[in-house]
């Protein structure tokens, strides 16, 4: 007896709300059963209004920023990264943004007495922190732009 296991994946399409109705309509008439021998189970549009939806989805996304991002804050649940995230993009500028993040990603705000005190293992985590900051800052306006 041979056991075989199936895994579900997403394929993602670019194209615009006609399309999108045409893949929908052949789907719901039963003309789009399977695309290269695998059954189509769902059609689904991936586009969001919602910002708040549109970053979680990206959180639980294996995109690089998202991943080091949970990583970093691996006991915060997604919907409190989201809103410290949807809080820090609302109020701070493009210039201000990653260091509100680096804010969120270290856990605390530091102080100036603390940035001169600071060895130098704690600076290259700084670094990798303000680095980390930057690319989220640029996905955040990717996503809210």
């Amino acid at each position: 007896m041979t056991k075989q296991i199936t895994e579900n994946f997403e394929l993602i399409l670019e194209g615009n709300q006609n399309a999108l109705e045409q893949i929908m309509a052949l789907f719901e008439s039963g003309e789009l059963e399977e695309i290269l021998g695998v059954p189509v189970l769902s059609v689904e549009s991936t586009e969001s209004n919602d910002p708040i939806t549109a970053l979680t989805r990206f959180l639980e996304s294996d995109d690089p920023v998202a991943v080091q991002l949970r990583e970093r804050l691996e006991n915060s649940p997604i919907s409190e990264i989201v809103a410290q995230l949807n809080t820090a993009y609302q109020n701070n500028d493009a210039t201000n943004l990653p260091y509100a993040l680096v804010d969120i990603l270290a856990g605390s705000t530091p102080t100036a007495q603390n940035k001169n005190m600071r060895s130098a293992s704690e600076g290259s985590e700084n670094i990798k922190l303000l680095r980390l900051a930057r690319d989220l800052a640029k996905k955040l306006a990717e996503i809210w732009g």
